[in-house]
């Protein structure tokens, strides 16, 4: 199950955004799919999914879509401690979308 970035963009500013954000949440745990959030850009939203227990994250915070041949160069632990991932393991950090990748995290 996937979230839109429009409903993170929300949290915060829009009446409602996270109790959308966390009934979705919520509805994978009880059907037992993993929910994916998109457009994760700030460490607040950050803090709020990790907490809410989402599986999967991805967006800009964790890095921008690059070409395959960039993407390991591009994740170090430096990136991983400022998106407050430490110990994560890289190879859990990549999405193939076509010919980009992007950079994300899950459970």
């Amino acid at each position: 199950m996937k979230i839109d970035q429009s409903f993170i963009r929300s949290i915060g500013s829009e009446r409602g955004g996270v109790e959308i954000v966390r009934a979705v949440i919520g509805l994978g745990r009880a059907l037992g799919i993993k929910v994916l959030v998109e457009g994760v850009e700030t460490a607040e939203q950050l803090s709020l999914l990790k907490a809410e227990g989402c599986d999967e994250l991805q967006g800009y915070l964790f890095g921008r879509p690059q070409p395959l041949c960039n993407a390991w160069d591009n994740i170090n632990s430096s990136q991983l401690v400022s998106s407050g991932l430490q110990g994560v393991n890289s190879e859990a950090l990549i999405r193939f979308r076509g010919d980009q990748v992007e950079t994300m995290a899950g459970g």
